[in-house]
């Protein structure tokens, strides 16, 4: 049966399946579709409008090039469309260079923003607040750290000194060797020989007169009494058994009366001490110049300078010299013994008394040489102990000073904090009076001790945080006002300056007097001024030190806050703990840690070579792990201005001046006293405030006003090429997948499309649109379908036109 060849248009789908399988043979099938103008399959393959799926149509259809174009007529920058318009191709060109430049342009500008951004300047605003104002703690210190008449009687300290002793000697040698002479040569010259010219005229004095006395003992070095026991007026503080400060006037009662032992030789009578511990004796052995001994036995050979009491006129022995006699310290004996000391009186009934006296001693300066039996240990003159102590050397005396005040600082550091308490200046003991606000301190419960390694013992005044106490009004008399007494008199050696050393801090702050701290002089009213500033500085940037608290905790100064100072201390000395076993005794150490010893030369050394290799402890926490020392974000500084006035005037309410005249007191406390005011100038206070001096704002507005100047840029040109950008993306995306498919089925559809090309297209349609229906877009996928539809309408017009033939 023929196949029915006049199907109208409009026929099903599987009629024209079920037609396609009686078509005439193949040959007349070409011969058909050549004489209709069909396509061939090669060509329904690599057509464009024959093949349902070949990526070059669609890459036609969305090339790169006509969105480019697009982009250009329709973007909101100037520019992009003078080139889409140009008629020329100098035109077209002349506008792409300026575009690029242009481009190059804000690149450059771009980064130099980016650069100014990333460094992260900073503007500091100043302003003034009326808020309430803290008062600070204030802590006082004596210059002089210990006290001379206590610290001879610790065996560690008294060989410190005399290792500094016996260097300035030695010092003394090496100048005088040199080949000139010193200013006190020349001085003592000029005057003496003033002096034999004035005597040669007034008294005609000629070689052969006899010299008196004193001079000629003096001048042949005959041995004679030097010391000599005479009674004086002094005031003592403390204990009975401290020196005490002498005055030339008579006393007033007889608990002003002490004992000192003169030296005849030198008009001086040193030292003092209370009367009433010393007792009357005779001594059975003295000295030719005058020191005596309690006891001594008969049978004992006598040292050179001794001698026993002459005998009596009928040959019996006298009892002893008549002396009088002071208990000493177990400390102050001779490798630990603990005998008196005595000196001879000038007759067995009475002492004599220095206020009648034809030639009374002028000061109370301690004499050249001290009538002592102190023999110097051997630990002194081992080469190993002056190594440690730094004096090898030396002959200047104001570097042998300085050593000699960090050799005390190294010797008392071995020391316990009682034993140092105990040698150093008591609260009452230097703080006579003190007025806060205009009313009476509490000197007991307002001043907190502070033990420091340089000066002592210091008091902190408000030192409590949770009670601060606060000035009602601004001036001298509503701060600190204090009187503090230092009694230079029982100042060490090393202390060169006489005074008061004060550091005004944040209660919750580390006081630190030696480097933060200024001096004020006695004999003066001190005026310390002081305005508060409150320093915010600016946080995230890493230039200051957020995290105090963690800080804190590995500091050695326990139960304060962060300080820079104190963090920069921290760090040295652990670095010392972990390179010679030993802290600086400058500085506290932690607990189970000790200082480095006074005498061992190794650990000195040590010491000595790390402060030597970076200069301080400052720079040695630079190249420290896990040391950061910061300043806080935000912190407490207080500026100060400094006056001063002559001290005591002859208004002055003073303290205890029992026994004294008014003259005598008020030379007294100048001799031996500060006044000391501490307050504000202004009860306000700076607030300086750090910010960003260019911002991430700037930023943004710099780099949208350069993107508008020099390419037309707006924010939504900035998202027009954005999305331009995706397109394209999207665009190659697409290509790419579209290839990979074409690849993997290219064989399989030029069979199918010889002689089964309709029933192909149907079954892909199907299989796109379950592919669709699971990943892909439903309105890219209509697109799709309306094309494949169309697509295979022509495949099944080719198929008719078969049937046809």
């Amino acid at each position: 049966m023929p196949p029915n060849n006049n199907k109208p248009p409009g026929a099903k789908i599987s009629d024209i399946y079920r037609d396609h399988q009686h078509a005439p043979p193949l040959e007349v099938k070409e011969k058909m579709r050549s004489q209709m103008d069909f396509p061939s399959v090669s060509t329904i393959d690599e057509g464009s409008s024959l093949n349902p799926n070949s990526p070059a149509q669609e890459e036609a259809e969305r090339s790169v090039a006509q969105k480019f174009r697009d982009f250009a007529d329709l973007t909101t920058a100037h520019g992009a469309k003078r080139v889409l318009i140009a008629r020329t191709r100098c035109s077209k060109l002349f506008w792409l260079l300026l575009m690029f430049a242009l481009y190059g342009m804000v690149i450059y500008v771009v980064l130099k923003l980016t650069g100014k951004y990333t460094q992260h300047d900073r503007i500091t605003s100043i302003s003034i607040k009326f808020d309430e104002v803290e008062f600070p703690a204030i802590t006082f210190c004596n210059l002089n750290p210990y006290k001379r008449s206590l610290v001879r009687l610790i065996p560690s300290i008294r060989d410190t000194m005399d290792v500094y002793d016996n260097a300035k000697s030695q010092g003394k040698v090496r100048k005088e060797k040199r080949p000139k002479f010193s200013r006190k040569q020349h001085i003592e010259m000029s005057e003496n020989l003033e002096l034999e010219e004035e005597e040669a005229r007034l008294s005609n004095i000629t070689d052969d007169s006899p010299a008196s006395p004193r001079r000629k003992r003096m001048a042949t070095g005959e041995p004679h009494q030097i010391y000599e026991a005479i009674e004086a007026h002094c005031r003592c503080l403390g204990k009975l058994d401290m020196e005490c400060i002498r005055f030339e006037s008579p006393p007033k009662n007889d608990n002003s009366k002490c004992i000192c032992t003169l030296n005849m030789d030198l008009d001086k009578a040193w030292p003092c001490f209370n009367s009433t511990i010393w007792y009357d004796h005779m001594c059975p052995v003295c000295s030719v110049q005058g020191t005596c001994h309690a006891d001594y036995e008969d049978d004992v050979p006598l040292p050179d300078m001794m001698v026993r009491p002459t005998p009596d006129f009928y040959g019996d022995q006298a009892e002893g010299f008549p002396c009088v006699c002071r208990h000493r310290s177990h400390y102050e004996g001779t490798n630990g013994d603990e005998k008196p000391y005595c000196v001879r009186k000038h007759s067995p009934v009475e002492i004599r008394r220095l206020w009648v006296a034809e030639s009374p001693p002028t000061t109370t300066a301690p004499p050249p040489t001290a009538p002592s039996d102190h023999v110097q240990r051997p630990i002194v003159t081992n080469p190993e102990t002056i190594k440690a102590m730094g004096f090898a050397g030396m002959t200047d005396g104001v570097a042998m000073l300085t050593k000699a005040k960090e050799n005390i600082m190294f010797t008392m550091a071995a020391m316990s904090l009682d034993q140092r308490v105990a040698l150093s200046q008591a609260k009452r003991e230097f703080i006579e009076m003190c007025s806060f606000n205009g009313k009476e301190c509490d000197i007991d419960k307002d001043f907190k001790q502070h033990v420091d390694p340089e000066f002592g013992n210091c008091y902190t005044f408000n030192y409590d945080p949770k009670n601060n106490l606060t000035s009602s009004r601004a001036g001298p008399m509503y701060g600190i006002r204090v009187l503090l007494f230092v009694n230079t008199s029982d100042y060490m050696s090393t202390s060169e300056s006489a005074g008061i050393r004060l550091a005004i801090h944040p209660a919750t702050q580390y006081p630190f007097p030696d480097t933060f701290g200024y001096s004020a002089p006695v004999g003066f009213a001190s005026s310390f001024g002081i305005k508060k500033e409150k320093v915010v500085r600016l946080t995230g940037y890493g230039d200051c030190m957020e995290d105090t608290q963690a800080s804190a905790a590995r500091s050695i100064y326990e139960g304060y806050e962060y300080n820079p100072e104190g963090c920069h201390r921290s760090c040295f000395q652990n670095r010392m703990f972990a390179d010679c076993d030993c802290g600086d005794p400058r500085f506290p150490v932690p607990a189970g840690k000790k200082h480095c010893s006074a005498f061992n030369a190794t650990a000195r050394k040590c010491l000595e070579s790390k402060i030597g290799d970076t200069g301080d402890f400052h720079h040695m926490t630079e190249s420290a792990e896990n040391c950061v020392c910061k300043h806080a974000c935000s912190e407490v500084v207080y500026s100060m201005t400094f006056s001063t006035s002559k001290w005591p005037s002859g208004a002055s309410d003073l303290g205890d001046c029992e026994g004294m005249t008014d003259k005598e007191c008020a030379e007294f406390y100048r001799l031996n006293a500060a006044m000391i005011e501490v307050y504000y100038e202004q009860l306000n206070y700076e607030l300086l405030q750090e910010s960003e001096a260019y911002g991430i704002v700037n930023l943004i507005a710099d780099f949208g006003g350069h993107l508008g100047l020099w390419m037309g840029f707006s924010v939504i040109t900035v998202v027009e090429v954005l999305a331009l950008l995706f397109d394209i993306v999207q665009t190659f995306c697409r290509g790419r997948r579209a290839r990979k498919h074409q690849d993997d089925f290219t064989t399989l559809k030029m069979f199918i499309l010889g002689e089964y090309g309709f029933m192909w297209f149907g079954f892909r349609l199907t299989l796109q649109r379950l592919f669709t229906a699971v990943f892909g877009n439903i309105a890219e996928q209509n697109e799709r379908n309306a094309l494949e539809k169309s697509r295979i309408l022509t495949a099944a017009k080719y198929s008719i036109a078969m049937n046809m033939v």
